[in-house]
């Protein structure tokens, strides 16, 4: 009778380490899902955050190609702008030199 309760008491353990045992290997199973689940969280945040950035980078950079886009169109405006006064002084010139030579002509 001994031999058997020694037999019940043995197996009470095994049984009960089994279970603990098994409820360490679930909670660490647990624990690495979780391990996991937050690296990959902080992984899309990362690329997320590095998304963010370089749309407002984007965004910036855009924001200045538009103003230097306005400037080449306003230094393209004046230079046309120059290009005319330059062309009605070479004509004024070419006037005035015709009528030297005519006034150079009457005296001569």
């Amino acid at each position: 009778a001994e031999a058997a309760l020694d037999h019940h008491v043995v197996t009470d353990n095994n049984n009960s380490n089994n279970e603990s045992s098994n409820s360490n290997a679930r909670l660490r199973m647990e624990v690495a899902q979780l391990h996991s689940a937050l690296k990959d969280k902080i992984q899309k945040e990362l690329h997320s955050t590095a998304a963010m950035e370089t749309k407002q980078q984007l965004d910036l950079l855009n924001e200045e190609k538009s103003a230097q886009q306005t400037i080449l169109t306003n230094l393209k405006m004046e230079l046309d702008r120059s290009n005319e006064i330059t062309t009605h002084l070479q004509s004024e010139l070419e006037n005035a030199k015709s009528l030297t030579r005519l006034s150079e002509k009457q005296f001569d």
